[in-house]
């Protein structure tokens, strides 16, 4: 698996705000990407991770901090490479749609453990029981052992 993360900007070069729905508009263009990647692969559920109101810092070539409001967006898919093509055409869309003379995305291989943790059921167990919180405070407690 590989996530992908997209660096969208939050404002035109000059500082005015970009049109109001791009934002959305490029969640629902990942969220594509992200479920047919899904489907392809067979592999989790598709979603978005947004990380709002960022900022990128780098420096001019004059040494001069240069400071851009941005959103961070990343989906999780398979190694096969075309869910990277898509968002590298996605990015240039970007670039081009907001006169950007860059965006940046970013690929790193993860692990994805998909942790259960019991949801609604557990829950229950918890106002039937007070006494199951501590027990799962403490840790995990073996499957028949109460």
């Amino acid at each position: 698996m590989h996530r992908i993360t997209l660096h969208v900007p939050e404002a035109l070069n000059d500082g005015s705000p970009i049109p109001a729905g791009y934002q959305t508009w490029v969640e629902d263009e990942l969220g594509h990407i992200a479920a047919v990647a899904q489907v392809e692969s067979g592999v989790g559920e598709p979603g978005i991770t947004i990380c709002e109101h960022g900022t990128g810092l780098w420096w001019s070539p004059a040494w001069e901090k240069q400071r851009e409001p941005m959103r961070l967006m990343a989906i999780d898919v398979a190694d096969d490479g075309t869910s990277v093509d898509l968002v590298y055409r996605l990015a240039e869309r970007i670039g081009a749609d907001l006169g950007q003379n860059k965006v940046y995305m970013t690929t790193s291989p993860i692990t994805v453990i998909v942790v259960a943790c019991g949801g609604a059921a557990l829950s229950r167990e918890m106002h039937a029981n007070p006494s199951a919180h501590q027990a799962h405070a403490k840790g995990p407690v073996p499957v028949g052992a109460q």
